[in-house]
């Protein structure tokens, strides 16, 4: 359990590193565009790195790669989301 809460870290740390370049490479974008371009980028990054480095000499297993990493990425491209959304002001 604890070995899978390490890597569930990890992935975080290593997923919102990417999502922040992407979104800083990806700026020309406008709105939340931008923020899915990015996500867009991390998940496929992560999934062709992590298959590749799990492979171990064998065949490269992006499925555990994206299954691993998908969830990092959708919680830190939720949390862009979000956060880039204007606030709105309630009117009286």
């Amino acid at each position: 359990m604890a070995y899978m809460a390490g890597a569930f870290l990890g992935a975080l740390l290593i997923t919102y590193l990417l999502m922040r370049l992407y979104r800083r490479i990806f700026r020309q974008i406008s709105g939340n565009g931008r923020t899915v371009a990015a996500f867009i980028a991390t998940a496929l990054t992560c999934t062709v790195l992590a298959g590749f480095g799990m492979a171990n000499g064998g065949p490269p297993v992006f499925m555990a790669a994206f299954s691993r990493y998908i969830v990092p990425c959708t919680v830190w491209f939720l949390w862009f989301l979000f956060k880039s959304e204007p606030a709105t002001v309630a009117t009286a």
